[in-house]
């Protein structure tokens, strides 16, 4: 669940849209070119009543924001809003903090492909562990579970379409399997971009769309 939503715009790097919800942080890039500097933070409630908003308009929206109101018009639908008058945390920090996108190991994944097979491998899941391990070679991903009170195992692999700055070895996650898929699922694209951690310190994946430039990355806490 989110609680709230930022709207960060950065001069000529466009405007980018950050929610998180403890365990997922999602940065989406809305609008290119210079729109200015500012931030707009919207309340949980807000964001609950946009999402329904933007649900009947299928045109174009155009956004508005002062210091204390966040305005959005669509197809003959407007909205008001007043911001969150608070800091929000330093989000770029945070996702380098988890995992170094552009330095770290990346493959290429078919989204499809990658959601069958997390499905096919958690069913030794149960209400007490969730957790799937990951591990990516230069042809195949390779996904495992193992349920401790159960004493049960499952595995699956599929094809990896293409690799990006693949060292020799990868260090193994072992991920939520209700947040990976939520954010496979999040994701419209035929394929996704994921980022592996490299060192130690990284505690966490990202995922985004394949195609340039980057249009959502999700950071993830691993399972310890």
């Amino acid at each position: 669940m989110t609680n709230t939503l930022l709207f960060d715009a950065k001069g000529d790097r466009g405007v980018s849209l950050v929610a998180t919800n403890g365990v997922c942080l999602s940065v989406s890039q809305l609008t290119d070119g210079d729109h200015g500097c500012f931030r707009a933070l919207l309340g949980h409630s807000d964001v609950v009543a946009l999402g329904r908003v933007l649900q009947h308009i299928t045109g174009k929206v155009s956004l508005g924001f002062s210091h204390r109101h966040f305005r959005m018009t669509g197809d003959g639908v407007s909205m008001i809003a007043q911001t969150v008058d608070a800091q929000y945390p330093d989000y770029e920090k945070a996702a380098a903090a988890s995992v170094n996108v552009g330095v770290a190991p990346a493959a290429i994944l078919n989204r499809r492909a990658f959601i069958e097979s997390v499905e096919r491998t958690v069913w030794v899941c149960d209400q007490a562990w969730h957790g799937v391990k990951l591990m990516i070679g230069k042809r195949f991903c390779a996904l495992e579970s193992h349920n401790p009170t159960t004493k049960e195992d499952a595995s699956d692999e599929f094809p990896v379409d293409g690799v990006d700055r693949f060292p020799r070895s990868i260090i193994p996650v072992t991920i939520d399997h209700r947040w990976l898929l939520k954010a496979l699922k999040s994701i419209d694209a035929e394929q996704v971009r994921i980022t592996l951690p490299w060192q130690e310190c990284h505690r966490g994946i990202a995922l985004e769309a394949a195609e340039a430039p980057p249009v959502r990355i999700l950071v993830m806490k691993m399972r310890t």
